[in-house]
């Protein structure tokens, strides 16, 4: 049984859905929306930021087990990839080269993640996810910052 919390840092406000999780069920307990206040040139002040995820946390009440934070889904790469299916066991070194020219940045500079799709006797059918290292160390210090330590990101969907 745990509380997971579905977190979204958007451009107009925070948004927090606690999930309750027991056995095979999963259902939504509440959802939070915190509005942003911007500075001039439309930016979301940072300080504003930690305010607004505290006041979430608060609104909480008792804190989640875990949370699942977003990246922007403009910061992120989503590919639908096959490969053989011999290539399974090395999914994790062929997928670099697999993306390089799939993707709008170096590889050896991003984080690559995947799902599997679909397998069928011959091929790997695989969701693959990149992202700029960068970026991502970027939105887990934001976090951080904001006293929120998540356990996983994901691809958000702006």
């Amino acid at each position: 049984m745990a509380r997971i919390l579905g977190l979204e840092v958007g451009k107009n406000a925070v948004r927090g859905t606690v999930l309750y999780a027991a056995f095979r069920k999963l259902e939504i307990e509440r959802h939070i929306q915190v509005p942003l206040s911007h500075t001039s040139d439309g930016a979301a002040a940072a300080v504003d930021l930690n305010q607004a995820i505290a006041g979430l946390l608060r609104a909480l009440g008792t804190p989640p087990d875990s949370v699942i934070a977003d990246l922007p889904g403009e910061l992120v790469s989503l590919r639908a990839v096959r490969l053989p299916r011999a290539a399974a066991k090395h999914i994790a070194e062929v997928l670099p080269f697999e993306m390089e020219s799939i993707i709008p940045f170096a590889p050896e500079s991003a984080i690559i993640d995947y799902q599997n799709i679909e397998t069928s006797a011959e091929e790997l059918h695989l969701l693959v996810a990149a992202a700029p290292r960068e970026r991502v160390a970027d939105r887990l210090k934001q976090l951080r910052d904001a006293g929120i330590e998540p356990r996983s990101i994901c691809a958000g969907a702006r």
